[in-house]
């Protein structure tokens, strides 16, 4: 075989290379930086609608890597369920650096860039990022991600991505504001004069009424969720950044004091808010915003005391 046939093959071959590593969804290979680090590293960035996750293996094998988009969809019914939006795989060689780039929209719940193929596990999570999203913002239709080409050098991630927010429509944009169409009072009444004074209201204020963790964490109850699932991620439904990864159940059955007590408690003080039979203390949102300021200022001891004494009331729900 004379030196053209022999080139000729290499050229063949590579191409059949790069094929394969682009059907792996490879945007760009190149030696891994090792300079810190001899274990297998994961780092995210984002630009505008999309984000690039990396992998540094700095091991002495190959290992199967991959990233993964979770975003909040919101169901004709009104419930919110957390569905995967787009997941990209592949193979990285000892020493090298592969690269993943994936449109995110607005809805999104958390990207994942992990080791092996299961992504929830925590011990295979490389790097984790959560997003807060907006309660007025998920997403309705189950989109198709847009594929970015491979290519032999990693491509900005904001050249290729369709922003999805052109065909989702958030929830909020269509109702008609409630205020809008009552006749003020004002125009109708017949003068203070004539009428009877005003009697006294029969109802009685908010509270007196709680379930406790004890009772939302139950498979048996779950028929009293109202608004929220079990599988929804607990640091999406409040907005903060946990030191545990949990859904809401999770966090209702986990121990443990400080944070992951403030977490049942929270848990179940929302529970309590949103369901219509229970006249509870507090309002979903004040509950949202006590939980932040628990975090904003560290003090989980004494916001869970303030969810504790309500959620020990009495539970009017069998």
């Amino acid at each position: 075989m004379n030196f053209k046939s022999r080139k000729g093959l290499l050229v063949l071959g590579l191409a059949l290379l790069l094929a394969f590593i682009g059907s792996a969804s490879l945007i760009g290979a190149a030696p891994a930086d090792c300079s810190a680090s001899n274990s297998l590293t994961g780092t995210l960035a984002q630009s505008g609608n999309s984000v690039t996750g990396t992998v540094d293996n700095c091991t002495e094998a190959a290992a199967d890597v991959g990233m993964v988009v979770i975003a909040a969809y919101l169901d004709p019914n009104g419930n919110v369920e957390n569905r995967e939006f787009n997941r990209l795989t592949g193979s990285v060689a000892a020493g090298q650096r592969i690269t993943f780039v994936s449109a995110i929209p607005p809805c999104t719940v958390k990207v994942v860039v992990y080791k092996g193929t299961n992504d929830a596990d925590p011990a295979n999570q490389l790097v984790r990022r959560v997003y807060n999203v907006d309660k007025g913002s998920y997403c309705t239709d189950q989109p198709t991600p847009t594929p970015v080409p491979p290519t032999d050098t990693p491509v900005p991630p904001t050249d290729t991505p369709v922003p999805p927010t052109e065909t989702p429509i958030p929830p909020t944009e269509t109702p008609v504001p409630p205020t809008e169409t009552p006749v003020p009072p004002t125009e109708t009444p017949v003068p203070p004069t004539v009428t009877p004074p005003a009697p006294t209201p029969t109802t009685s204020p908010p509270g007196g009424q709680g379930c406790t963790p004890g009772y939302w964490k139950q498979p048996h109850h779950f028929d009293s969720w109202v608004q929220y699932n079990p599988t929804d991620d607990y640091e999406v439904v409040f907005g903060v950044d946990a030191s545990f990864n949990k859904d809401l159940v999770g966090a209702l059955s986990q121990g443990g004091g400080g944070e992951k007590a403030l977490g049942r408690h929270a848990v179940a003080a929302l529970l309590n808010a949103v369901n219509p039979n229970v006249s509870y203390a507090y309002t979903p949102a004040n509950v949202i915003a006590m939980v932040q300021s628990a975090y904003a200022t560290g003090n989980f001891e004494g916001i869970k005391n303030l969810f504790a004494a309500q959620n020990e009331t009495g539970c009017p729900l069998n």
